[in-house]
Parts: structure tokens; sequence; C-alpha cells
């Protein structure tokens, strides 16, 4: 790992505990996030791809310090969230700002723009109505808004809009690291490429650092300097974005590209696998690998033994016991 990553998380684990069902019944845990390890640095967008219950969100969340950790260490533009007075929390909201999926609902409906937008604002530090009204002006005019939208509300606005004024009000409190949560699933796909490419110039404008969290493979490889994918909670493959779309090493990486045919590259190279099955509950994983019950490379050593994220060099590293062998057939 770098030194001085803005992100580093050491063995995260969170999990939920669900209430029993009866009083014979034991106590049942969801394994949300477990033991994942990885690190984002100053700068780059960092994807985070998988399907629906991988633990994504979770882990975003995390990091915006809205669910403790249950074990392991997260450290956030330079604030560990195991350990932080109230004082530092004050600086670390700051820091760290989120944009999220449905611009219709993440809106409050009875505030003006003005106050959306400047309410983080001056929470943080104490402005006049006439210079908060300026400041807010300005940011409007950065994500491609006319500064007479000030009074109006988020019924006034489309889609897209409303996710340009979200994302005004993230960047509002100049913060160091944005958490992306499927930012334009929810948009029409002729407006997805407008809010992507402000997003992007944005990033470059302000020196900011996404975590960027879609199920979308096309977006993510659009948007992404490196990527990781999840599994049932665990990070199974790790890569730049280029290396990762053209020789994913991991079969469940391989059979999410082969799902999604009209984003692979042509110049890809990867086994023909497709996914069967359902996801296992994240109460119960399987052992072992917890890929294995879907996997068509399965052999008896990944139900005993759990593969690590091992480096095949560049930077690029795969949770498989056998993704030197299955990579050297493709």
């Amino acid at each position: 790992m770098s030194p001085d990553p803005l992100v580093r998380a050491e063995s995260v684990v969170k999990h939920f505990h669900q209430p029993r069902r009866s009083w014979r019944g034991a106590p049942q845990v969801v394994h949300a996030v477990d033991v994942v390890s990885f690190e984002i640095r100053h700068g780059e967008t960092f994807g985070l791809v998988g399907e629906s219950g991988c633990g994504k969100t979770t882990l975003g969340r995390l990091m915006l310090y809205l669910e403790a950790v249950t074990a392991g260490k997260l450290t956030v533009a330079g604030h560990d969230l195991a350990n932080m007075s109230q004082r530092r929390e004050l600086d670390y909201r700051r820091s760290v700002q989120a944009v999220f999926q449905d611009p219709y609902g993440s809106l409050n409906p009875r505030q003006t723009v003005l106050d959306l937008i400047g309410e983080p604002i001056s929470v943080q530090q104490k402005v006049g109505r006439a210079e908060l009204r300026e400041r807010v002006s300005e940011l409007l005019r950065l994500v491609g808004l006319p500064a007479a939208s000030l009074d109006q509300y988020p019924h006034e606005f489309s889609g897209g809009m409303r996710q340009r004024i979200a994302i005004a009000r993230a960047i509002s409190v100049d913060p160091a690291f944005i958490v992306l949560d499927e930012p334009v699933s929810a948009l029409d796909v002729s407006i997805r490429a407008q809010v992507l490419n402000l997003l992007k110039d944005l990033q470059g404008r302000l020196n900011l650092t996404y975590l960027f969290i879609a199920h979308d493979l096309a977006v993510v490889e659009f948007m992404s300097d490196r990527v990781a994918v999840m599994y049932l909670g665990k990070m199974v493959e790790t890569a730049a974005g280029k290396d990762m779309y053209r020789k994913p090493l991991h079969p469940y990486t391989q059979a999410l590209l082969r799902a999604a045919t009209a984003t692979t590259p042509p110049r890809a190279v990867f086994q023909d696998v497709s996914l069967s099955g359902e996801v296992p509950s994240p109460i119960n994983p399987p052992s072992g690998c917890r890929f294995r019950t879907r996997c068509p490379f399965a052999r008896p050593r990944c139900a005993g033994e759990e593969p690590l994220l091992r480096d095949a060099g560049d930077g690029h590293r795969a949770a498989c016991h056998f993704f030197e062998e299955i990579a050297a057939a493709a």
C-alpha cells in the first residue's frame, strides 16, 4: 500500500445483528462486509462494482460515518473512524460528502435551492445572507445551472438538474472525498453522459477523490482509474480500470463482463463464464470461496480454503486459487 492514501481500509468488517425469530432461535448475523482491505489514492476515482447485496453501498456508508465499523480499521481523510471526537467529526463532515442515487428523494422538497446548497455552508461557517446567495450562485454556475434557480424548489427541475443540485451541495464545503452511490442510475440515458462529464470536470478543477459505486460496467469503466469487484461481502478482484476490462482474472468478474457484452471491449480475453443460480445468503455464506456455489471452475479446495487476494502483477490482484490456470486456458 502507498504511504499516504486518502482512504485506507485494513481488514474492515461490518456485521448487522438480526433479531431472533423465536425465543429458541439463535441470533442471526448478516455478513455485509467481511475482512476487506484496500486504499484510495488522492485525486483518483475508485470504482466499486458487484451485484445487489454484495456490500458496496454498506462500504460507502461506512466511509460516510453513517454506520460504525464492526472490526478492522478505516481511515478517511486523516480521520480514524473508530476514534473521533465531536470537534473532529465536524471537520470530517466537511472533508467527506456524498451524492446519492435518487435525486428525487435526496433533496428536501420544502427547501429552495438556496437553502439546499447553502445549509452545509452555514453549518460549517458563519456567513451573511447576501454572501451565501453569491456563493450558491457561483456553485450553480459551476454545475451548469442558472443563478435564477436560487429561489426555486426541487419539483421545478428535471432529474438531471436535481442531480446537479445534489452535486453542487456536495462540493459546497470544499470536500476532499466524495462518495458517489449510483449517481446516474436513476437518470435518463440521454443525460447520464452529461452528469458523468460534469463529475470528471469538477474532479479536475477541485482536485476531488471519488468512490464511485455502480452496477453499470460501462459507466464504471468510463469513470474509474481503479476498479474493485465485490461478491457477498468480499473483494474478489482489484485492478487498474483498463486491466480489469482487458483481462479479468476472477471467474466472477469474467461472468459480469460476459453478461454485459455491449460494454466488453473486443480485445478482452477471458473464459465464456455465465452466472447461474442465486447469490447465497449473507447470513450463512458458503465456506471457503463464497463464489464456489456458482463457479464452473470450483474444486474441493475451494470449499475448504478461503482464497486471498493475490498479486498478478502491475497491481492486479484476484482472490481465486486457480486464476493463473484459468487465464492460461483462456
